[in-house]
């Protein structure tokens, strides 16, 4: 598993991470890694999407998609704010269920 990123201009820990979600409700997906940012879609419940990287920021763990025109965040669950490698480090509850893609392997 890749090891947390520190990207201190905006002040939030970043990694790659590839898999799908399925959403357990109608879920809100942001322009930004903010929820004071504008709301760009509205994803309803049991849709899926692929996100590609993973952000602790603003007191939650967002998911980073990429859509055909956009890029998009959903916030997947809290966090305590706390560095990802420090004791105090937690994560709140998962909100929607997260569906492992397979590898392809290389022929």
């Amino acid at each position: 598993m890749e090891d947390w990123k520190y990207n201190g201009r905006r002040g939030s820990y970043w990694k790659k991470e590839e898999a799908m979600l399925k959403m357990s409700r109608g879920t809100e997906a942001y322009k930004d890694f903010d929820k004071n940012s504008s709301v760009v879609r509205i994803l309803p419940k049991d849709s899926k999407v692929i996100y590609r990287e993973i952000i602790l920021a603003n007191q939650h763990l967002w998911v980073e998609c990429v859509g055909i025109t956009e890029t998009f965040y959903i916030p997947l669950r809290r966090w305590n704010g706390y560095p990802p490698n420090s004791k105090k480090y937690k994560l709140g509850a998962l909100q929607h269920e997260i569906i492992e893609i397979g590898r392809k392997e290389k022929s």
